[in-house]
């Protein structure tokens, strides 16, 4: 026994008992989720291509001040979404035009895989 092994026995008992200071500790790789990537059908990809994610027309800042907080809130919050989602889509795309297919994790995008 080297010098603080009676510290570190003290330490794992209170953690396998719930101490109050320490979290229980579970063995590496439990609990986790495997990432399973699946390739995105050509329909998809092809409708993607064909009509792509726009923002639309956009409110000048000016006729925007005249709406409510909320309206502005709301509007700012989806026009953040469509951003993401082009974002998204352009990354896609990017991939089937550098490798020939693109590939997502199995849960990104909700069942329009099926």
């Amino acid at each position: 026994m080297g010098l603080g092994d009676g510290d570190l026995k003290n330490k794992e008992a209170s953690a396998t008992e719930g101490g109050d200071n320490l979290a229980t500790v579970e063995p590496s790789g439990a609990g986790k989720k495997r990432l399973v990537m699946v390739r995105v059908k050509q329909e998809l990809i092809d409708e993607m291509i064909r009509t792509p994610f726009t923002l639309g027309p956009t409110i000048p800042q000016e006729r925007l001040a005249k709406y409510s907080e909320s309206f502005r809130t709301r509007y700012a919050e989806q026009r953040a979404a469509i951003e993401r989602l082009m974002a998204y889509e352009k990354g896609i795309l990017h991939q089937y035009y550098t490798y020939g297919y693109a590939e997502v994790a199995d849960n990104e995008l909700g069942g329009a895989l099926d």
